[in-house]
């Protein structure tokens, strides 16, 4: 009995002495791996003209670096009102390089230039931010 009570008792001192070094290296904190690889997104063209009550269209292409090979989720910002932006695949599966952006413009929508920026994030990444320009007419 009593070689069970010391084999327990190591165990446990083991334990906390695992945790507590690990805790002390890290300063407490949960360490998470620094993403690596790349995504890069390309616009073609890199402008979009619709008519109130129109729509247009642009090309999307999602390349993928260094080992980072994961679906990648596209977002737009800078949308104006009036204009609804839709992606043809908002999220680009591993796999697939390309999608299209949409753009729809509302009847009565005043003609104007907007800067829209869409970028993309997987696997803790976020790629560069590309442009469209979106003119309204």
């Amino acid at each position: 009995m009593k070689s069970h009570r010391f084999v327990r008792a190591a165990v446990v001192l083991l334990t906390l002495a695992t945790l507590i070094a690990c805790n002390s290296s890290s300063g407490g904190a949960v360490v998470n791996p620094t993403p690596t690889g790349t995504i890069a997104l390309n616009l073609t063209p890199t402008s979009v003209s619709a008519v109130a009550g129109g729509t247009g269209s642009v090309g999307l292409s999602v390349s993928r670096g260094g080992g980072f090979d994961g679906a990648v989720v596209l977002t737009a910002a800078g949308v104006p009102a009036g204009v609804t932006l839709t992606f043809g695949s908002s999220t680009v599966l591993p796999g697939s390089f390309s999608t299209s952006v949409s753009v729809s413009v509302a009847a009565g929508t005043p003609a104007a230039a907007s800067a829209v920026t869409i970028v993309g994030t997987g696997g803790g990444l976020t790629s560069p931010a590309v442009t469209l320009t979106l003119r309204t007419q």
